[in-house]
């Protein structure tokens, strides 16, 4: 329990920001102002396309995963972190392609905090470090802080930071007139969905 507690807190939280995040994009829709950030409409297109680009992103690390003989060392989940991973996936856009971005301070400004901040999103990510008990301990065994330098590691890092990128390039296309972030929450849930659907095919996937 003490282990999905804070998935737990993120699921509650996504659902409290999902329901403001209706609340405005509905009030925008009439008119007025919205509260949150990139809580407005967007075009059906750029969300297609975005959902094709985070699939294409998807694709390719997964055949560098076996290009490099990584894919059987890759966690395996329980069947019900989907609903996390959606969860997730909407409060980070919120929170990364909503406000953490340099906005009306120019185009260098722009693209320089994209990058920065795509770059802890990366980080945030636990890829190449763990806080965890170390292999084989027993149960119960203090967690440690360790850092991990593989093709693995290089590989999962680098597909995040393209999708970071992806996303961002999303918010800011200028056929996303009103800087929506819908098209990003969607390329977010269809490449999560991605990855478990292929952890399902290559078993792990734990029911």
């Amino acid at each position: 329990m003490k282990d999905i507690l804070p998935d737990i807190l993120m699921l509650c939280a996504s659902l409290w920001l999902a329901k403001n995040f209706i609340s405005d994009l509905r009030a925008n829709f009439g008119g007025k102002v919205s509260g949150l950030e990139g809580a407005t409409a967007c075009r059906p297109a750029v969300c297609a396309a975005g959902v094709l680009c985070a699939l294409a992103v998807l694709a390719i690390f997964t055949i560098a995963e076996y290009y490099f003989g990584v894919s059987e060392s890759q966690t395996s989940a329980p069947f019900y972190v989907i609903v996390f991973w959606f969860s997730s996936a909407f409060v980070e856009e919120l929170v990364f392609r909503g406000y953490f971005v340099v906005q009306n301070r120019g185009k260098t400004a722009l693209v320089a905090s994209i990058f920065a901040f795509s770059a802890l999103f990366t980080l945030a990510h636990p890829f190449f470090w763990s806080y965890a008990p170390p292999d084989g301990a027993a149960e119960g065994a203090e967690k440690i802080l360790s850092f991990h330098f593989g093709a693995n590691a290089v590989i999962s890092s680098l597909s995040i930071f393209s999708l970071s990128i992806l996303f961002y390039c999303l918010r800011f296309v200028p056929q996303n007139k009103n800087r929506s972030i819908i098209p990003c929450i969607a390329a977010h849930f269809s490449y999560n969905l991605g990855v478990y659907i292929v952890k399902l095919f290559q078993g792990h996937i734990v029911f």
